[in-house]
């Protein structure tokens, strides 16, 4: 028996090792193809062994496998640092809104000129995060909506691709007290009190919302629906553009006769990177 500092096999493959082993040497060329076509491991320094893969072994006596990359490479991390993706690989890549995003809202004595057509609408597109974000409530006689609009820069991403999922997530603020629906946004940018209802079709998803309690985010994640994937494909190289409003009262259009319907939200403004509003898009 060869001694297993002595074995072949033991610093590469090559044509030694091939004559001395061939089924190992077989078995070993798999496993280094595997590294090389798994996702995520694509890059010129292999990785070592991922722990708990049981590897070929060169002798009776369990000898554990050489190292399969090839001198000068040398094991390292993980990373994009060069290689080819095989054909259909799905790629996954997070996107944080633009800091264009904001709200709108009104005050209005009537429900339907609060909800549809208010005479002076508010807005703001520099606060860091609000607690009446997405809402419609009744207080003292009057009537007010908020509806919050963000904003996703796609340019960076290739046309044509498939959506495989889209997911929006929002870190909520203070109130969590209804539901929340996302749809298409229309709105110009930057954002203005002409967007009122700047937002078309259905809601691409609904949440019962969450807010932040530390140390939990407690992000709220719209899975986008079929029409929202395919939205988001008609996006790729552009800006895709939401609005949030407030489900259960202004979506659905049920005047409210109290006032706890209302969600908060932290916008893309947050000096906190975590808290700030985000998509992520797997497509191939």
């Amino acid at each position: 028996m060869i001694n297993d500092k002595e074995h072949p096999c033991l610093k590469r493959l090559d044509a030694d090792c091939f004559k001395h082993d061939p089924e190992f040497f077989k078995r070993a060329f798999a496993l280094r193809l595997l590294f090389l076509l798994t996702r995520g491991l694509l890059s010129r320094l292999l990785p070592q062994m991922p722990e708990g893969l049981i590897p070929p072994i060169i002798d009776p006596d369990d000898n554990p496998i050489p190292p399969i990359y090839i001198p000068p490479w040398t094991p390292g991390p993980i990373g994009g640092i060069g290689g080819i993706s095989p054909p259909g690989q799905e790629i996954e890549i997070t996107i944080t809104a633009s800091t264009a995003d904001g709200y709108i809202y009104s005050d209005e004595l009537t429900w339907t000129a609060a909800r549809n057509n208010p005479a002076l609408p508010g807005i703001s597109i520099t606060r860091t995060r609000h607690n009446l974000a997405m809402s419609g409530y009744k207080q003292i006689g009057r009537y007010y909506v908020r509806r919050s609009f963000l904003y996703f820069d796609l340019s960076s991403l290739p046309t044509g691709k498939k959506i495989v999922n889209a997911i929006v997530g929002v870190v909520g603020y203070s109130n969590a007290l209804t539901q929340v629906s996302i749809q298409k946004g229309t709105q110009g940018e930057p954002l203005e009190t002409s967007d009122w209802n700047a937002f078309s079709g259905s809601p691409f998803s609904i949440l019962t919302w969450q807010k932040y309690v530390d140390p939990d985010l407690n992000t709220n994640l719209f899975e986008l629906d079929g029409p929202g994937r395919s939205y988001i494909r008609q996006k790729l190289g552009t800006t895709a553009k939401f609005c949030m409003r407030e489900y259960t009262k202004d979506y659905l259009n049920v005047e409210p006769t109290s006032s706890p319907f209302m969600n908060g939200m932290h916008y893309a403004n947050n000096a906190t990177a975590a808290l700030r509003p985000y998509i992520t898009i797997i497509y191939k």
